[in-house]
């Protein structure tokens, strides 16, 4: 893997994982073999995850139709995304093992685009990016929020965060780390790249290596994620501590405005007790509202009305991360669980 026109060539394995994705399978794969990337040097594995729905048939369907592509699905009992994508990358053959989610749409380039950054000497994964067509105000504040995201990932050279989303890793690494933890509900992808560059393999983030994705888009639904996210995290963090404190991934006015939501919650409500409280309440506030100032804009850059809105999203956001934060650390705490 010395130079791109050798990746061109390179036989490349795509999983596809899928529990009941009958509403956006169908168009994942087929975004899949409508490829840059020459068909005979790639292969698709759908995994179902136990589907009790048409998404099964949905791919067989497709499958009938796909002559001229290397596809197939493969089936296991409802064990969950890390365990359908191990199960996925071990019924594949490639070189390199591509993975996509059954809710994305691939762009054109999208494999080659993947696989070009792992002829670079020592990158074991590649990270892409998503962009939504969606136009729902909870959806487009999600995208940017991985927008921002993205801007901080492409401020150093190589990250330590891959999104299963969207991931390229070399087989024989893959291999080496035993795929995703099955422990982990959520955040496997992050726990799997966290342990590859911890050993000194490096993993670079392609924002030209595009999947569509559908974002939440009520907020209830956006809170309820964000909070597993936050308990999820909390748990992985325990055993990478290092990273709660500096990632490639987490903007730092994120962690500014999830450590302030709870003091700014309480010492409001103190302040109708104890009125000497409000000047210090107004300073938290107004750190908190500076925190996110890029995000403010970045949302002002589609609409006034949304940017305005942000900041009651942002609120939300931090209560739910803290409050998924405080529930992890009670499990912990009292019931001793998710030992490693």
């Amino acid at each position: 893997m010395k130079n791109s026109d050798e990746n061109s060539s390179l036989f490349v394995s795509i999983v596809v994982p899928m529990y009941n994705e009958e509403k956006t399978v169908g168009k994942c794969i087929e975004s899949l073999l409508n490829q840059s990337y020459s068909s005979h040097n790639y292969e698709i594995i759908v995994v179902s995850d136990g589907c009790n729905d048409n998404s099964e048939e949905i791919v067989r369907n497709i499958m009938k139709f796909a002559n001229k592509f290397d596809i197939k699905m493969v089936r296991q009992e409802n064990q969950g995304a890390a365990a359908a994508r191990n199960f996925g990358a071990k019924s594949s053959r490639g070189a390199i093992v591509l993975f996509i989610d059954a809710d994305c749409i691939a762009d054109f380039r999208w494999i080659e685009e993947m696989i070009k950054p792992l002829s670079k000497n020592n990158v074991a994964g590649v990270q892409g990016a998503y962009k939504t067509k969606q136009k729902e105000i909870i959806a487009q504040l999600s995208q940017i929020e991985f927008e921002e995201r993205f801007i901080k990932l492409q401020q150093t050279e190589y990250v330590d965060f891959v999104g299963s989303f969207s991931a390229a890793y070399k087989r024989e690494v893959f291999e080496k780390f035993n795929g995703f933890d099955t422990k982990f509900v959520m955040n496997e992808d992050v726990d799997l790249a966290y342990r590859i560059s911890s050993d000194g393999y490096s993993l670079y983030f392609n924002p030209d290596a595009v999947v569509s994705h559908l974002h939440p888009e009520s907020l209830s639904k956006y809170i309820r994620l964000k909070f597993w996210r936050g308990f999820w995290r909390t748990i992985l963090y325990r055993k990478f501590r290092n990273k709660a404190i500096k990632d490639s991934y987490t903007p730092d006015s994120l962690k500014i405005q999830v450590l302030l939501i709870f003091p700014i919650i309480l010492i409001t409500l103190s302040s109708l007790i104890i009125q000497d409280l409000i000047i210090l309440d107004i300073w938290l506030i107004v750190i908190s509202i500076i925190s996110m100032a890029k995000f403010v804009i970045l949302a002002m850059k589609k609409n006034l009305g949304m940017g305005l809105f942000s900041i009651i999203f942002l609120w939300a956001r931090a209560f739910a991360l803290a409050s998924g934060v405080f529930y992890a650390i009670v499990m912990l705490c009292f019931k001793n669980n998710f030992q490693n």
